[in-house]
């Protein structure tokens, strides 16, 4: 296992037989500095491992499909749409955000 490495993510990739990684780099640092707070390991090895794409009904969020501002902009916006669907459709006990208990979001 290379010291980059996730077991999660190693695991993830083979149940679907990828051995591949994603071409692009993606600058952690000024991500990191513009959104306030760092990403989740296994977030950061899954978009350098995977491409953009969906699993079934999951999407990730990747950054290498923006640049900083815009991937920051759509992750926040996509933060606010989510909060307020499960406002609407009530009994959903999570709460995206940075708080203790919030799932996470790229809300500083």
């Amino acid at each position: 296992m290379t010291p980059n490495a996730s077991p999660t993510v190693d695991r993830l990739a083979s149940l679907f037989d990828w051995d591949g990684a994603t071409e692009t780099e993606i600058d952690w640092t000024a991500l990191t500095e513009a959104a306030g707070h760092p990403f989740p390991e296994d977030y950061r090895r899954f978009v350098e491992r995977f491409p953009h794409g969906s699993i079934g009904f999951l999407e990730v969020l990747h950054p290498s499909d923006w640049g900083v501002p815009e991937f920051l902009r759509y992750a926040r916006n996509w933060h606010h749409v989510m909060n307020k669907r499960a406002e609407c459709t009530g009994g959903f006990p999570y709460h995206f955000g940075t708080s203790p208990g919030d799932l996470r979001s790229g809300e500083p």
